[in-house]
């Protein structure tokens, strides 16, 4: 991995500090990650097309053509659209799903507050 970090290190299974107020706006908060596997030759073209996903953000990348990513959205549903849209690239191998959290506006708002 180019990261300091192994891959199960780097991604918390705990809401981020600030969630979105686009994923509050809408009453849920969605987080998922993901492990890409992407033919070497395509990899900076692979981890381009995830960086301009919205909610996304790259974790990890190994020379091996492995990308460790997530992607926050106010729904399943568009967490499924952007993944569907990523799976057409042709130099994507492999595209996992890893973790899924799913909270309500409430639910995220508490955790997010500091005790």
């Amino acid at each position: 991995m180019t990261e300091t970090q192994p891959a199960e290190q780097q991604i918390s299974k705990q809401v981020p500090e600030q969630v979105p107020e686009q994923a509050l706006d809408q009453g849920e908060y969605h987080v998922a990650s993901f492990v890409a596997h992407a033919k070497a030759q395509y990899l900076d073209q692979v981890s381009s097309d995830i960086k301009q996903s919205p909610g996304s953000e790259i974790h990890a990348i190994s020379e091996q053509g492995k990308i460790v990513f997530t992607l926050e959205a106010h729904s399943h549903k568009a967490i499924g659209r952007e993944i569907d849209r990523l799976k057409q690239h042709t130099g994507l191998l492999n595209l996992s799903p890893v973790y899924h959290q799913f909270l309500q506006q409430d639910q995220a708002i508490k955790q997010g507050e500091n005790p």
